[in-house]
């Protein structure tokens, strides 16, 4: 049989109770302390959130201001572009190619020295007249028809 425990060793058991308890509450009241203090910390760190939550919102503000100015200015280069193009579109129809210009200056060309050897002819015809009538000498008519005008020929 099992001997009944003794008042001592019940009151050793409760004072060994109450240290275990007033440890336990020396830990609770600790525990308290880091809660407190982790409130604390969580309240700073929901200013800082918030503070950083601000600044980003300003940010994006301001990037979204820039991007609608960037817009604008595509939208209006958008719209220089399709004119210049309409410009140039416009001087390409109206620009001759060079075969056509070579041709039109070869025909040119033709026409003038065609009309030069007719004013020669004249010339000569008239050089002619002038000698044969006495209103030119011969060796005048000779030094006038020695100026070519077709060097050459």
């Amino acid at each position: 049989m099992e001997q009944e425990p003794t008042i001592k060793d019940v009151f050793n058991a409760v004072q060994g109770l109450q240290s275990t308890v007033q440890g336990l509450q020396g830990d609770v009241q600790e525990l308290k302390g880091d809660v407190q203090g982790l409130k604390g910390d969580v309240k700073s760190l929901q200013g800082d959130m918030l503070d950083m939550h601000e600044a980003m919102n300003e940010f994006a503000y301001r990037v979204d201001e820039e991007f609608g100015l960037f817009r604008g200015e595509i939208k209006d280069l958008k719209g220089e572009m399709v004119g210049i193009k309409g410009e140039i579109t416009g001087i390409k129809s109206s620009m001759v190619t060079k075969s056509y210009l070579d041709e039109k200056l070869a025909i040119y060309y033709g026409d003038t020295v065609s009309m030069m050897r007719r004013e020669d002819q004249k010339l000569n015809a008239f050089l002619e007249v002038a000698v044969d009538e006495g209103a030119l000498s011969k060796s005048g008519a000779q030094k006038i028809k020695a100026v070519k005008v077709f060097p050459g020929k």
